[in-house]
């Protein structure tokens, strides 16, 4: 059977053409309901294998020298692209981990926005984060754990090379995305602005959201697959995404910042993967 991969660059159509041959190829469902109790569910979506380049190019890391603030010493001159591949598949939540599916298993509810069932979870720590899914993979079955950074930007990019998975233009952020211009400055339900090429939801602010990975002042050393990148600075943790308060730079493709293992805040939370094992081809 000739191997059905994600290749880099692609163009929307074909991302969702790949990753539907892939579905059928393989027999798995493009999208798999992980159900936390009789009445709550998380939506999963499939994503295919593939390989992308991870990071900022020359003109990407100028835009967003532009638009990022000029009191931000990130060292996002650091994350230079390099090529990554994704030899699983998996699939991640189409939107981050709500409030109803995280007090579907957990006994409390520290978010700041407390109200509607499907607003984001938020202000929790990753150790927390942590926690609730090792919760939900005991319960279930399931292997669920928070994504590695790669898997997280290669979800996100969807075979786009650009700064946003729409393009680089600041004009359609408002389609895709909550965030300093247009949320208020609070946060929203999921699911409300358009989805990627893939059908994943808020990748693009909303909330930000945490991955395994130990924070690291560039790429260099980075592993060239999927795997969790530990070591470098392990009392931060990787956060990706953007969120509500943040500015559209904080928001882009390839831009990541660390947060360290116990802080909380309000625009912070996570979505989780589910681990398939590796198919032969």
């Amino acid at each position: 059977m000739t191997s059905i991969r994600a290749s880099f660059p692609m163009t929307p159509a074909e991302a969702q053409a790949v990753q539907a041959a892939y579905a059928e190829a393989r027999h798995l469902p493009l999208t798999f309901a992980l159900q936390l109790k009789p009445d709550t569910a998380m939506t999963l979506v499939l994503i295919p294998p593939g390989e992308f380049r991870m990071g900022l190019t020359d003109e990407a890391f100028a835009q967003y020298q532009k638009w990022k603030p000029g009191n931000d010493q990130h060292p996002e001159n650091g994350f230079l692209l390099h090529l990554v591949r994704v030899h699983r598949p998996f699939y991640m939540g189409r939107t981050a981990v709500t409030q109803a599916q995280w007090q579907a298993v957990m006994p409390t509810n520290p978010a700041h926005f407390e109200g509607s069932g499907d607003l984001p979870m938020e202000n929790v720590a990753p150790q927390e984060a942590d926690l609730y899914c090792a919760i939900v993979a005991a319960q279930t079955g399931q292997q669920v754990r928070l994504p590695s950074e790669s898997e997280w930007e290669y979800v996100c990019r969807a075979g786009s090379p650009t700064l946003f998975h729409f393009g680089d233009s600041l004009d359609q952020l408002w389609d895709y995305a909550w965030y300093r211009e247009n949320s208020s400055m609070v946060s929203h339900p999921v699911g409300l602005k358009r989805p990627n090429p893939w059908g994943l939801y808020d990748m693009h602010g909303g909330i930000d959201e945490y991955c395994q990975d130990a924070d690291h002042p560039t790429y260099a050393g980075a592993p060239d697959d999927q795997r969790t990148w530990l070591g470098g600075d392990d009392t931060l943790r990787i956060k990706r995404g953007g969120s509500w308060y943040d500015i559209a730079a904080y928001c882009t493709s390839g831009h990541s910042s660390g947060n360290p293992l116990a802080h909380r805040s309000e625009d912070h939370g996570f979505r989780v993967v589910m681990e398939l094992p590796l198919a032969p081809g």
